[in-house]
């Protein structure tokens, strides 16, 4: 078996993953993709194949590229869902700040200008009613 049909069994092995990871748009098909795409140019520049070497590594610059945007999203999206519970504002002048901390069996854990504060509370689809 010569190093090229190696190198082939090797992308076909770690194509097939990528393809799965992709339709199913889980973020671990960059991985994949990079790995795959580095095989068959290595492969293509054995066989003096240079139009199909550089797309692949074309293809491997873009999996970098799309893991950098995803590492940076998700980032952007754990800031803004830490940002969503927050509500600051003023009342009669006096400002204040509230984060919601979390809701089980009818208590709501708030923080309130620092202070951890238990709000009983019933909620459901037609009304929001908070008792203190």
């Amino acid at each position: 078996m010569t190093l090229i049909k190696i190198i082939e069994i090797i992308a076909l092995v770690a194509g097939v993953p990528y393809m799965v990871l992709e339709v199913l748009q889980k973020n671990g098909m960059w991985y994949f993709g990079i790995f795959t795409s580095t095989a068959c140019a290595i492969q293509f520049g054995l066989e003096h194949n240079w139009a199909n070497m550089g797309l692949n590594i074309y293809y491997v610059a873009m999996a970098f590229w799309g893991l950098y945007k995803w590492g940076q999203d998700s980032r952007k999206m754990k800031h803004e869902a830490a940002e969503a519970g927050k509500i600051k504002g003023t009342v009669g002048g006096s400002p204040f700040k509230v984060e919601f901390i979390r809701y089980d069996n009818k208590q709501l854990k708030i923080m309130l200008n620092g202070r951890t504060e238990t709000v009983y509370c019933s909620i459901n689809d037609e009304q929001k009613t908070i008792v203190n």
